[in-house]
C-alpha cells in the first residue's frame, strides 16, 4: 500500500512539473555553451570555475528577464525538507502564481524572522496585495463592483500569513480563477483529509519510535501496525474513486494531493 501511494505521488508531482523542467532543461542547452576566454573548450573536458561561473550569470540574466512580478513571498526552510512548506509550494505552481523565495535557516533563526513571524515556524507567505489588487482591477475593468468594494481593492498592503492549511486558504481566495485547493464544502474531500490526517500521524509516530527509548519492542511493532492500517484506508479510498482521475478525487487536482506529495 506504502508503495503504491508512493509511486502515485511521485507520479503526479512529475506530470505537475515535468513539462516546466523540460522546457527549462532545452532552453538552457540550446542559448548556454561552455566556453573559455580563448577557444571552445574540448568535448569531455570538465569546466572550469570560471566556465560554471560565467555559465551561472547567464542563466541567472536569462531567468531575470523573463520571470513575471512576483505576486507573493516564499518563506521556506533551507534545507528543503519541511513537508509542509513543499504543500505552499506545490499550491503555487498548481496555481501558476510568481512568487519569490526566501530561505530560513532553522537551526539559526534570524532575527528579523522571529519578529515578522509569531510562531517562528515556516512556511510564511507575504501576500503583495498592492501588485494583487492591481492585477485583479485591470482583469475586471467594466465589472460593475460596488463603490466599497472598489476601494478596498484600492488599499495597497502586504499581508503575512503562516500555517500552511491557513496559506492554502488565503490563496484560493486571493487568486480566484485559479485551482481551489481546499475544499471544505466537499463532503469527499473532507473524509480524504480526515483520512490523510490520520496516515500522517500515525506515519510520524513510527517513524520517531525507533528512537523513543522509552517504548518496547512491542510498542514500536503496534506503530509499524497502525501505520499500515492507515495507508491501507487511504489506499482503499483511492481505489473507490469514480472518476479514475490521477488524482485524489479524480480529474482534478486538490488540496489531499498536495498533502501526500
Amino acid at each position: 500500500s506504502s508503495n503504491r501511494i508512493f509511486r502515485s505521488s511521485i507520479h503526479r508531482a512529475s506530470l505537475l512539473f515535468g513539462r516546466r523542467q523540460q522546457t527549462l532543461s532545452s532552453t538552457a542547452s540550446a542559448e548556454i555553451s561552455i566556453t573559455t576566454k580563448n577557444e571552445e573548450r574540448t568535448v569531455g573536458l570538465p569546466p572550469t570555475w570560471e566556465d560554471l561561473t560565467s555559465t551561472l550569470e547567464k542563466v541567472k540574466v536569462s531567468s531575470e528577464s523573463s520571470s513575471p512580478t512576483p505576486l507573493v513571498t516564499l518563506y521556506r526552510d533551507t534545507n528543503g525538507w519541511c513537508p509542509f512548506c513543499e504543500r505552499v509550494w506545490l499550491a503555487l505552481h498548481i496555481k501558476n502564481i510568481p512568487y519569490q523565495e526566501v530561505l530560513v535557516n532553522l537551526q539559526d533563526k534570524p532575527a528579523w524572522f522571529l519578529a515578522m513571524v509569531p510562531t517562528g515556524l515556516v512556511p510564511a507567505v507575504l501576500f503583495h496585495d498592492d501588485l494583487i489588487n492591481n492585477e485583479s482591477s485591470s482583469s475586471e475593468k467594466g465589472n460593475d463592483d460596488d463603490d466599497e468594494d472598489k476601494a478596498a481593492k484600492a488599499q495597497p498592503g502586504r499581508r503575512l500569513v503562516w500555517e500552511s492549511l491557513d496559506i492554502m486558504k488565503e490563496l484560493d481566495k486571493s487568486f480566484p480563477d485559479t485551482p481551489r485547493l481546499v475544499q471544505e464544502d466537499n463532503a469527499d474531500y473532507m473524509e480524504a483529509r480526515s483520512i490523510a490526517t490520520s496516515m500522517t500521524t500515525a506515519g510520524f509516530q513510527y517513524a520517531y519510535a525507533g528512537k523513543n527509548k522509552t517504548l518496547t519492542e512491542e510498542d514500536k511493532a503496534s506503530k509499524k501496525d497502525e501505520f499500515n492500517a492507515a495507508l491501507d484506508k487511504f489506499d482503499e479510498f483511492l481505489g473507490q474513486n469514480k472518476d479514475a482521475g490521477p488524482f485524489a478525487l479524480g480529474s482534478s487536482v486538490s488540496g489531499i494531493d498536495e498533502f501526500n506529495t
